[in-house]
């Protein structure tokens, strides 16, 4: 278990964190939208209060359409829209290299 003991800052949108309990791991497992994510906590930018917004993008995108996200954060939009989507091709773009840690499990 962990607690913010800040907000996003600095270049790569990353929020300092705090383990009070449990093991000193900070992976945890987020589900939304058809999609398992796998994020290591504070690594990179991710809000859980945008699941909406996700899901509407997604429904946008037109069969066979190329999506770009640019500032992809921990690739939460890319993998939602993939899940949700009959996308041809979608790229997520973020400088942080440590952000892009999600993984979509089936």
């Amino acid at each position: 278990m962990a607690r913010r003991t800040g907000n996003y800052d600095g270049q790569f949108r990353t929020i300092a964190l705090t383990v009070i309990g449990g093991a000193d791991l900070k992976e945890t497992e987020h589900r939304e939208n058809g999609v398992r994510f796998f994020p290591e906590s504070g690594e990179g930018y991710y809000s859980v209060r945008s699941s909406n917004e996700r899901k509407r993008i997604a429904s946008l995108v037109r069969p066979g359409e190329d999506v770009l996200v640019l500032f992809s954060g921990i690739g939460a939009f890319p993998l939602v829209i993939a899940a949700n989507s009959q996308a041809r091709e979608i790229v997520g773009i973020e400088k942080n290299p440590d952000a892009n840690c999600m993984r979509r499990k089936a």
